[in-house]
């Protein structure tokens, strides 16, 4: 049984193989393994493009999407998501898509990005109306909305993405201010 499954699967992944070729504007070169992952080669060259060459990079993550969701359309593991919590370093340029990259890179097509940890928020600190402080701690970028990017640069790439949160993670830092102990619960 299991030699039919793998006989099954290799087939699958041969006749995937065969079907990205031109007529879908994909390189027939672009090979993904079993759980729908590029080669290393692969990542390297998108890397590489997307330090040299934005618009041929933009090309192949067009590419690569297109790719991730003909993998995951005809694989047995539809989804495969993945928790992503941004920091404050995140706002430097190319940071975003090159974290994005790795993750169709690995064959996961759903993303949930947590929205709200440690008691901060992930706002811009200049547009920030909550009582939580921002993630973003660096003044010059102050107006970055980490989520929007982060929602923008996932579709691009054929990702669905989430927001998330614990809805009582307050955090350790709201904790400390004093006119906010007494809306917490001690001992609780």
């Amino acid at each position: 049984m299991l030699k039919k499954v793998n006989y099954l699967r290799s087939l699958s992944c041969f006749l995937a193989t065969i079907l990205w070729s031109s007529p879908l504007g994909i390189n027939s070169s672009l090979a993904i393994n079993d759980n729908c992952q590029l080669s290393e080669s692969e990542i390297q060259q998108q890397e590489n493009l997307r330090q040299t060459s934005p618009q041929e990079y933009n090309i192949l993550v067009q590419k690569y999407a297109e790719q991730l969701r003909f993998c995951r359309s005809r694989h047995w593991l539809q989804e495969q998501a993945i928790w992503l919590r941004l920091y404050s370093c995140d706002t430097r340029p190319g940071s975003i898509e090159s974290i994005l990259d790795r993750i169709v890179a690995k064959g996961y097509n759903t993303v949930y990005v947590e929205v709200f940890a440690d008691g901060q928020v992930l706002l811009p600190p200049n547009n920030n109306p909550t009582l939580w402080d921002s993630v973003i701690k660096n003044p010059s970028a102050g107006n970055v909305d980490l989520l929007a990017e982060a929602i923008k640069q996932g579709h691009k790439r054929g990702l669905k993405v989430y927001a998330w949160l614990f809805s009582l993670n307050f955090g350790y830092a709201y904790s400390l201010k004093p006119y906010r102990q007494e809306v917490l619960a001690r001992n609780g």
